[in-house]
């Protein structure tokens, strides 16, 4: 889900005067994780090895960064926000760990009360 992005950001930048920065942050943790952890008994989540997405970025015309201990996250923020273009954190993350989900309820519409 982030190829269209990379093109459309690509594609962008390299048509304007102005220099630019997009820095993409890929939380990875291997796992379909909304999946896995909202449907009980759901089958099918674990990814396996992801794809280089910093090559992807690369691919792109961008730059960007592994990251998968603490220690090298300090490191790879300040190359990334030092970085012109597009630039890709990979973060690795722990597959067990359940981020809690935003939820979102549209309240634009009243339904009118009819009885």
């Amino acid at each position: 889900m982030t190829i269209n992005e990379l093109g459309t950001a690509k594609q962008i930048f390299e048509e304007s005067d102005e220099e630019h920065s997009l820095i993409i942050v890929l939380l990875d943790n291997s796992v379909l994780g909304r999946v896995a952890f909202g449907f009980e008994g759901a089958m099918g989540c674990d990814l396996g090895s992801s794809p280089d997405f910093v090559m992807l970025a690369k691919a792109y015309g961008g730059q960007g960064r592994m990251v998968s201990s603490c220690d090298q996250l300090e490191g790879a923020m300040d190359e990334a926000f030092k970085s012109k273009g597009i630039f890709m954190l990979h973060v690795k993350t722990d597959p067990d760990l359940k981020a809690d989900m935003a939820t979102f309820q549209d309240t634009s519409i009243t339904m009118m009360n009819s009885g």
